[in-house]
Order: C-alpha cells, then structure tokens, then sequence
C-alpha cells in the first residue's frame, strides 16, 4: 500500500498495476488459495495485536525481519 500512496501522491501512474486489496484477494482464490483474508490494522497498535490474535488463535506466527 504504501507504494500506491506514494504514487498517487506525485501525481503520476504506476508503470506495473497496483489491484486493489479485494482484487487480489479474489486472484489468490482463483488460484485455489482459500483460507486468505485480508485485514487492515496498525501492528504497533497493542489491543489490534491482541484482537488478531483472540479472532484467530494462531498456531503458527513468522515474523519477517
């Protein structure tokens, strides 16, 4: 998202298309990807965290550093 954001914000267009979140999400289940979703949060916020992990009780969780 954010390199939709920068684009738009110079004014210009995006020499690769950028689809949208439910594009993709549609795409990836096209492609028989069925247990996605897509949830927009601040992972700094605390009780955001906290909800995810109420909601989904993980059983695996990869950080990416």
């Amino acid at each position: 998202m954010g390199r939709r954001r920068w684009v738009q914000e110079v004014g210009e267009t995006s020499a690769i298309p950028i689809n949208t979140m439910e594009e993709r999400i549609q795409a990836a289940k096209e492609y028989g990807f069925s247990n996605i979703n897509f949830i927009k949060g601040d992972l700094t916020d605390r009780d955001f965290v906290n909800q995810l992990f109420e909601m989904y009780k993980f059983d695996i969780l990869h950080v990416w550093t």
